[in-house]
């Protein structure tokens, strides 16, 4: 039925774009103003359904996290080489302001909630002449403007009237007749979600309009039955025949001596007159149950996980950071892909086209997740895919001074796979990394590259030992956190007295699992007399008063690896 509509406003005739268009006529926004009636009873426009709260949520998480991502305008210098350019007017666009009046965050939030919700998010592109580059964006809501196709192709023509005045002057300054601009398809950014003309897509008050009517009216039904003071309805018998005005004097006595702020109070009643209350049980109106289906259901429509919406009825601390991921693949990501490729068609001449790539930069999403993203900074850089000048950069800081975060850092057991002999350097600084330049100062003996690589294969692999057994260990004190947690859910205070009686217990349990580990590395070394039970006492200490502070986090078993290999090593040189 919504496609068949949209077909038939895409072919109606252009004689109708001369008359002074109605409000009723606006494409693809036939009842923006008015809705029909669901099932419910409920009217359902774009309006009442903000006021679904979950319905809201859903909207507003989703464009908000579109908006405060940047978009990387980036160029190819070289093959598979980018670099971000900064001087391309659609970086400015995207990334400093849009135009005058708006922020960049401002104006994708705004086209991004249009899009999801009334089907298609629309900016019209400034520009300096006809087929100039662009030079600003402005948002305008859909209610405005109709689609439609002419004999150049698909046109928006944009309703200005004096009776609605947010629209920028640079557009009602364009105005020519009938209250109407027309803009051809390259002057106007379409983000639209899933339709059926592959041109805008379908409003969602029209297609979720029962499931938001559903909401809306459980939300009705538990305000009134709350406003009644959680009472049922109450019904007055009366024994004998009365009038009618009779019948309106004792049910206004009776509201007044016993309603509003008066219930509760004692009453008086008229002789033979009996009260009787309509019983409701609650749980058959099944009101929890009824809004948990609602946030769901939303949930639902969107591509929304549960969790991003306050829901955490089924949500663990295991499968929280799955439920993160879905939200990025399954609902960010599609948006973020329909913004690159319209960008790119949009803003972008035919020959840069070729040579210029669009990309949302998803990273700004860790930002409140330090932890995650140090980790990923620590694999990149023991893979040598990036510098310590580019971690601290992005966490804000401005590059080493003396210029040692500029070089890349790999194993030094790794080699270039065609060559068949292995090639040696001096270790850099850590623990079995070594910078990708030579640094052998001229005159020094050489070493045998054999031994080395013997060397450095069993310091590997007895690091990698070591941090499989510390997750593993953690992983039995993460169960029994998690256990915890569920019996003391109502009481952080014995939670955290569990923690305190629960961790030194566990050290002797760390000690006992890693002391062969220690002691194979202490051997690779060179350090056969360490004593490894010394070393990871201090460790188990260090482990167990950092689970004790946040018994529910994760354990970083790398970072714990390498401090345990950082003592030993102390302990070799002294």
């Amino acid at each position: 039925m919504i496609g068949a509509g949209v077909n038939a406003l895409n072919i109606r005739a252009d004689s109708t774009a001369s008359k002074v268009m109605r409000r009723e006529d606006f494409f693809p926004f036939a009842d923006m103003i008015g809705g029909a009636n669901s099932m419910s009873g409920i009217n359902v426009t774009p309006s009442t359904a903000l006021t679904l709260s979950s319905y809201l949520a859903c909207i507003r998480n989703a464009s908000e996290d579109i908006g405060k991502m940047p978009i990387d305008i980036e160029r190819e210098t070289g093959p598979r080489t980018w670099k971000l350019d900064k001087k391309h007017i659609a970086h400015r666009l995207f990334n400093i302001a849009p135009n005058d009046e708006m922020t960049p965050m401002s104006m994708k939030e705004a086209a991004n909630g249009n899009a999801m919700g009334g089907g298609v998010g629309l900016c019209v592109i400034e520009r300096d002449t006809v087929l100039g580059p662009p030079v600003a964006l402005w948002p305008i809501h859909p209610s405005r403007v109709r689609q439609r196709h002419d004999s150049t192709g698909l046109v928006f023509d944009v309703t200005v009237h004096d009776l609605f005045d947010d629209l920028p002057s640079a557009i009602r300054s364009k105005v020519a007749k009938n209250h109407v601009v027309r803009y051809p398809d390259r002057d106007v950014l379409n983000i639209h979600g899933f339709g059926a003309v592959g041109t805008t897509g379908y409003r969602m008050t029209a297609l979720a309009q029962e499931s938001i009517a559903m909401g809306l009216a459980s939300h009705r039904y538990a305000a009134r039955y709350y406003g009644n003071d959680a009472t049922p309805s109450t019904i007055v018998l009366y024994p004998d025949k009365m009038n009618k005005e009779t019948a309106k004097r004792i049910h206004a006595e009776f509201v007044e001596g016993l309603g509003g702020d008066n219930r509760h109070k004692i009453g008086r009643f008229y002789e033979g007159i009996k009260v009787q209350q309509l019983q409701v049980n609650p749980q058959d109106a099944q009101m929890i149950e009824a809004g948990n289906y609602t946030i769901e259901d939303m949930a639902r429509w969107f591509r929304m996980p549960p969790h991003k919406i306050q829901h955490l009825l089924r949500s663990t601390f295991n499968n929280i950071d799955a439920q993160n991921i879905e939200y990025v693949i399954d609902c960010l990501d599609s948006w973020a892909t329909r913004w690159e490729q319209e960008i790119l068609r949009k803003l972008f001449t035919a020959t840069e086209q070729l040579i210029y790539r669009v990309e949302f930069n998803f990273g700004k999403l860790l930002r409140g997740d330090p932890v995650k993203r140090a980790q990923i900074n620590r694999i990149h850089w023991n893979m040598g895919a990036t510098r310590a000048d580019d971690v601290r950069h992005e966490g804000g800081k401005n590059p080493t001074e003396d210029g040692s975060g500029s070089k890349y850092y790999i194993p030094k057991n790794m080699r270039d796979a065609s060559k068949p002999e292995l090639e040696s350097s001096n270790p850099g600084p850590g623990t079995g990394f070594e910078n990708t330049e030579t640094q052998r100062k001229e005159g020094a003996e050489p070493e045998n590259p054999n031994d080395d690589a013997a060397k450095q294969n069993a310091l590997d692999d007895g690091r990698a030992a070591m941090v499989d057994a510390i997750d593993k260990v953690s992983l039995v004190e993460n169960r029994a956190a998690e256990r915890a947690a569920k019996r003391h859910v109502k009481d952080g205070t014995k939670f955290d007295a569990w923690a305190v009686g629960y961790f030194p217990g566990r050290q002797d349990h760390y000690v006992e699992a890693l002391t062969p580990l220690v002691t194979d590395i202490a051997r690779t070394l060179g350090k056969d007399s360490l004593d490894a039970e010394l070393i990871l006492a201090d460790a188990a200490e260090d482990h167990c008063k950092l689970r004790m502070t946040d018994p529910l986090a994760d354990v970083l078993a790398e970072d714990e690896t390498m401090a345990i290999i950082e003592s030993i090593q102390e302990l070799e040189n002294v």
